[in-house]
């Protein structure tokens, strides 16, 4: 299983589920290191993110450029993806926490374009009685 990045997602979730924040930190970076990224838009990465920065945080993790990094790598992948409300809220947190209200905002914001846009869209395939 040490090659197979999926693997390294679960045990990391599994760990973080648990409060194993160390286990989940390190599973998670192996999850990177064993990823090829051959989609496009690839959930498991966000997800992956999102475990690792909680991990750290939940670790204490005083490497504030580290989490960042995987905010930003959160955002990223997830603007490319419809299906992402979890990672936006996750990833809104995590900002507001390192003290960066400007990102958070920024989340904020394209998330209710996104919302209005979806909502245009319902609107305008409705059928009136």
């Amino acid at each position: 299983f040490d090659v197979y990045a999926p693997f390294w997602y679960y045990l990391a979730l599994s760990a973080l589920h648990t409060e194993h924040y160390d286990v989940a930190a390190e599973a998670s970076e192996m999850f990177f290191s064993r990823h090829r990224g051959l989609m496009k838009v690839d959930p498991m990465v966000a997800q992956a993110a999102v475990v690792e920065a909680t991990a750290l945080v939940g670790q204490g993790c005083q490497n504030k450029s580290k989490i960042e990094e995987l905010l930003n790598k959160i955002c990223d992948i997830n603007f490319a993806n419809a299906n992402s409300d979890q990672s936006y809220f996750c990833a809104t947190v995590m900002y507001q926490y390192l003290g960066k209200s400007e990102q958070a905002l920024g989340i904020i914001n394209a998330s209710q374009s996104r919302l209005d846009g979806l909502l245009g869209q319902i609107e305008s395939h409705s059928v009136v009685d």
